[in-house]
C-alpha cells in the first residue's frame, strides 16, 4: 500500500470527460493509492437545478440515470482499487436535490433518498464525509468549497485562511497549488475537473470557461504532506509517476 491520497475533482457525471476518467482509473489499478477522496460534484443533479424551474431539463428524469453513473463509479473504483479506502465529500450539485425537496415537496422530504443512497456507497464501502471540513492528512483539510476566485489556487487560498489549515477542494473548476508562509508554511490546492466542457451548456460562451482539465494528489509520510496536480490534455491524457496515460 502507498502512501499516495489522490484526490479526484468535480466530474459532473454523466457530463463528464470519458476519455480522462477511462485514463485515470487505469492509472489507479497501476499506483493503487492508499486513499482515494472524491470532493464533491461527482453527480450534475441538472434535473432540481434552480435555473432548470420550469424548464424541459426539470422533467428529464435525469436523477435515475445520474445515480446509476454514480453507482458505475464507484463500482469500477472499488474493483480497480480493492484495498484503497473510497471517501466521498458531497459537493453543491448533490445538495440541489435536498434543496429541491424542501422548496417544492416538503412533504416527501423524509421518504426521498440522500445522494449517498441512490449511489449505494454502503454497497461499494465508500466513507460518507457529512462534515466539512474534513481532515484529509495532519495539517490539511478537505472541503468541496464554496469562494470562487479566477486565478487558480486563490479560492482554496480563501478557505485556508478561513480555517487555518492546508486546504484541498474542487468547486472551482481550477487546477493549481500556491504556497503561503505565516507561522508556518501551508498550501492550497484546487484539484481541477474531469467534465466534458462541450456538454456545460450554461455557459456564456460555449465551451469557453477558465477551467483546467485534472486532479491532485498528496504523498504522506508522518506529519509531511507534499500537494500537487496533474494537468489533463487533449483526449484525456496525462502523465503520472513518468508514465503515460
Amino acid at each position: 500500500m502507498s502512501n499516495l491520497t489522490l484526490i479526484l475533482p468535480d466530474i459532473h457525471l454523466p457530463y463528464h470527460d470519458k476519455y480522462a476518467l477511462a485514463n485515470v482509473f487505469d492509472m489507479i489499478e497501476d499506483v493503487q493509492p492508499a486513499r482515494i477522496v472524491q470532493v464533491g460534484d461527482l453527480l450534475d443533479m441538472k434535473a432540481p437545478a434552480r435555473w432548470s424551474k420550469g424548464k424541459a431539463d426539470e422533467y428529464c428524469n435525469s436523477i435515475a440515470n445520474e445515480a446509476a453513473h454514480g453507482q458505475a463509479f464507484w463500482e469500477e473504483l472499488s474493483a480497480r482499487a480493492p484495498y484503497s479506502e473510497l471517501v466521498w465529500l458531497a459537493g453543491n450539485h448533490e445538495a440541489r436535490l435536498r434543496a429541491y425537496v424542501n422548496d417544492y415537496a416538503p412533504a416527501l422530504r423524509d421518504i426521498v433518498p440522500s445522494v449517498a443512497d441512490l449511489m449505494l456507497l454502503k454497497n461499494y464501502g465508500v466513507k460518507h464525509i457529512t462534515q466539512q471540513p474534513w481532515k484529509i492528512a495532519p495539517g490539511v483539510s478537505a472541503i468541496h468549497g464554496k469562494m470562487l476566485s479566477s486565478v487558480a489556487g486563490s479560492s482554496a487560498r480563501k478557505e485556508m485562511l478561513r480555517h487555518g489549515t492546508s486546504i484541498v477542494q474542487g468547486h472551482s473548476h481550477r487546477l493549481g497549488v500556491i504556497y503561503e508562509t505565516t507561522d508556518r508554511m501551508r498550501f492550497a490546492l484546487e484539484a481541477g475537473w474531469l467534465g466534458d466542457i462541450r456538454k456545460a451548456t450554461y455557459l456564456d460562451y460555449p465551451g469557453v470557461a477558465n477551467w483546467q482539465s485534472g486532479f491532485g494528489y498528496l504523498y504522506c509520510s508522518g506529519n509531511r504532506v507534499a500537494p500537487g496536480v496533474i494537468p489533463v490534455f487533449d483526449k484525456g491524457r496525462f502523465s503520472f509517476n513518468g508514465k503515460s496515460y
